[in-house]
């Protein structure tokens, strides 16, 4: 699961995760500039941070997803979007 936000003040993706993962799936949700230490017990937490600003952040968060991607397919079922620029960046991809 991918969010353009800080996971800990994002309620809609928490719940969205906590169903997931109430379906017996492993689910990680990457977001950006979020707490180090926020911890949910129903799914793991990987922050893309980062000082860049405007659009040069989105497109460092778009190239750490799409790394993350790469050396994870093999693990990845369904990748689920939540804001709409991102969505058309992997209609691109």
């Amino acid at each position: 699961m991918i969010v353009y936000n800080a996971i800990q003040y994002d309620a809609r993706v928490m719940r969205a995760a906590e169903t997931i993962n109430s379906m017996n799936e492993n689910v990680v949700v990457i977001s950006c500039n979020s707490d180090l230490s926020y911890k949910n017990k129903y799914f793991n937490s990987i922050v893309f941070n980062s000082k860049l600003k405007g659009p040069l952040l989105l497109i460092g968060f778009w190239l750490f997803i799409f790394n993350y991607c790469i050396f994870h397919k093999k693990e990845i079922k369904l990748i689920y979007v939540h804001d709409y620029y991102l969505v058309f960046y992997w209609e691109i991809a």
